[in-house]
């Protein structure tokens, strides 16, 4: 996959990919929390931080800085993470199409059915 012009090795056909993937998201949703009084620059730090942390999980330790440099910037972090979710998702989407193709219909198989008795 080709990422902000990075060639990255992530197949999320691949279980343990998948699973990893799954839990890096999972990880980012529950750190996604703002507590009350927070400046921010602390929300800013710690939202980039998942994301970092995000990325870093999947790809290796210091992956963020292929993306980020050392900037520590939302709209950044936020940019990147959405278009990965997006990619994966549109990878999902051509393997639920393949999926479908060869996964009978439930309603014409009930259809069928009713007709037989």
């Amino acid at each position: 996959m080709v990422f902000r012009d990075l060639e990255i090795d992530f197949d999320i056909f691949d279980a343990d990919t998948a699973e990893a993937y799954e839990e890096a998201v999972k990880r980012v949703e529950e750190g996604n929390k703002k507590a009350p009084g927070d400046s921010l620059s602390v929300v800013i730090r710690r939202q980039c931080g998942l994301v970092f942390d995000f990325f870093d999980d999947l790809f290796g330790d210091g992956f963020h800085k292929q993306l980020f440099g050392e900037r520590t910037n939302l709209t950044e972090c936020l940019d990147a993470f959405e278009e990965f979710v997006h990619n994966v998702n549109a990878q999902r989407a051509v393997l639920e199409n393949k999926v479908n193709t060869y996964a009978p219909n439930r309603a014409a198989r009930r259809a069928v059915a009713a007709a037989k008795k």
